[in-house]
């Protein structure tokens, strides 16, 4: 198993060190075991998208891929992947510890694109904005895909990081750019999930409220 922790995520950012963290949860599992129906986000489990992910997991990946701990209640087929798998909650779990600042404070040191729901562009942190649809962004990724590879293209030598808060779609994205050696090494990736919607005051998942109410707080 991989380790992969905050303490390690933030020191990358400080030392311009590239990595790309990629995460599987419920919703990945199901939509690779071909489930019907939605993840907790109300995004559609598209048999593509599952064969697509199927494709990238069941080849062991060099990169970081954080697997939910299964006490969430997570689908168990992660035995069918080869992965070094590590704890894909490491950003939620500094979340509700308060460690947050520390990743702020590396991220606002660095190029950042974003690529998720426009309510996240409020991050004081975020130099570049790739807006998605608020649900089935899948629908939408050859245009996504397009307008990632124009930034990276035109932003080559600045050592992006290129955060991922993109549904079940962003360990597509990460695995492309991952596994392309001519930008794997400039280019940081991190899955970020949900965990930046309670500092813009949106409460997605159970814990986000008591996020929010420390930061009203502060």
């Amino acid at each position: 198993m991989k380790e992969l922790t905050f303490h390690q995520i933030v020191e990358k950012l400080q030392k311009l060190e590239p990595f790309h963290f990629a995460r599987v949860g419920d919703g990945e599992m199901m939509c690779m075991a071909g489930k019907q129906g939605k993840n907790c986000d109300d995004h559609k489990y598209f048999v593509d998208l599952g064969q697509a992910l199927r494709t990238i997991y069941k080849k062991e990946q060099d990169y970081f891929v954080g697997l939910q701990p299964v006490k969430h209640g997570l689908f168990t087929d992660f035995d069918k992947y080869p992965q070094q798998w590590c704890n894909a909650d490491v950003l939620h779990d500094a979340s509700i510890k308060g460690w947050m600042p520390a990743l702020f404070h590396a991220l606002s040191n660095r190029n950042v694109v974003m690529i998720g729901n426009h309510s996240l562009a409020k991050l004081n942190f975020i130099n570049v904005m790739i807006e998605i649809p608020k649900k089935n962004a899948w629908q939408k990724r050859q245009e996504i895909w397009s307008h990632l590879k124009q930034i990276i293209n035109e932003h080559f030598d600045k050592k992006l990081v290129l955060l991922f808060s993109a549904g079940m779609m962003s360990g597509v994205l990460i695995d492309e750019i991952a596994n392309n050696e001519q930008i794997n090494r400039l280019v940081t990736t991190i899955d970020t999930g949900s965990v930046f919607d309670p500092y813009v005051g949106k409460a997605t998942r159970s814990y986000h409220n008591q996020i929010i109410e420390r930061e009203n707080a502060s």
